[in-house]
């Protein structure tokens, strides 16, 4: 391989969506995402939901995915674009639009909350991501 990058650390990001829009704005991030029954069977368009997360955390299957962009519809809608590796059959050819700003305070299926590990239930999450070398 010729051209490549190697990761030399991450940053700890606060929770929520601002934030995580700031950082994406610079580079691709990796997130978690609650998965649910609508998020595996979607097909195209802005995934809406349902996508509210609540304590407890560890009884939800996480799925990790990077959100490489955001846009706005010209409704006003706003949206978080991210691909995702479970091939070219889900969304619109690996990508998957998600509606910004909904699903309680973490977000739609809890994008602005990184879950450490099952037994972290507590507001003291955020992203993690490695800074651009």
């Amino acid at each position: 391989m010729e051209h490549f990058r190697r990761i030399s650390g991450y940053v700890r990001l606060p929770v929520g969506e601002s934030f995580l829009q700031s950082a994406v704005s610079r580079q691709p991030v990796s997130v978690l995402v609650a998965l649910n029954k609508a998020f595996k069977e979607y097909v195209g368009g802005i995934f809406e939901g349902p996508g509210e997360v609540k304590y407890p955390l560890n009884r939800y299957q996480w799925h990790a995915l990077n959100v490489i962009g955001y846009g706005t519809e010209e409704d006003g809608r706003k949206y978080w674009i991210f691909k995702n590796s479970w091939g070219k059959n889900l969304g619109e050819d690996e990508f998957m639009r998600m509606r910004m700003k909904g699903g309680g305070r973490w977000g739609l299926c809890a994008i602005a909350k990184f879950v450490c590990n099952e037994g972290d239930d507590d507001d003291d999450g955020g992203y993690d991501y490695a800074p651009a070398a």
